[in-house]
């Protein structure tokens, strides 16, 4: 193949949009989570965190965590909004900052699975043995947290 200015121009394009489809995949907190990986996970002791977009309670909530010396089993899931949207509230809700790692976006099928009513927010799950042990709507404080997972 000749490369010409044209063509080269072609390939510079080409190569400068895999490389933002790249990054931008990287760099988003938000993933997609399987029902086999929410078996393995909901094994383990773990508290789910669910949130919206725009929800003020979630804000409270999240603050409530940030007495935990331990987040490493707290699963945060974003109710609705798309990808960018849920990253731009991850970042409001300063979800890395107080120790929540694990950020997903919800789906039908994990709905189901928890037996979550998308419409509300914030929820909390606690899953030990694959059992739910507890499900609270609205802000937990963080002893009552703090007495599941010790």
């Amino acid at each position: 193949m000749l490369l010409t200015f044209k063509n080269l121009n072609k390939l510079i394009l080409i190569t400068t949009l895999l490389c933002v489809k790249t990054i931008s995949s990287e760099n988003s907190p938000i993933k997609h989570i399987t029902t086999s990986e929410i078996k393995k996970l909901t094994a383990i002791k773990s508290v789910w965190f669910f949130f919206k977009p725009n929800c003020p309670s979630c804000l409270l909530q999240v603050k409530n965590f940030s007495c935990l010396k331990d987040t490493q089993n707290i699963y945060s899931v974003g109710l609705s909004g798309s990808d960018k949207e849920l990253w731009i509230e991850s970042k409001k809700l300063q979800l890395k900052k107080h120790g929540i790692k694990h950020i997903y976006r919800g789906n039908k099928s994990l709905y189901d699975t928890f037996s979550i009513d998308e419409n509300l927010s914030p929820q909390i799950l606690f899953y030990e043995n694959k059992t739910k042990i507890k499900k609270f709507i609205g802000v937990l404080p963080c002893q009552e947290i703090l007495a599941f997972i010790n």
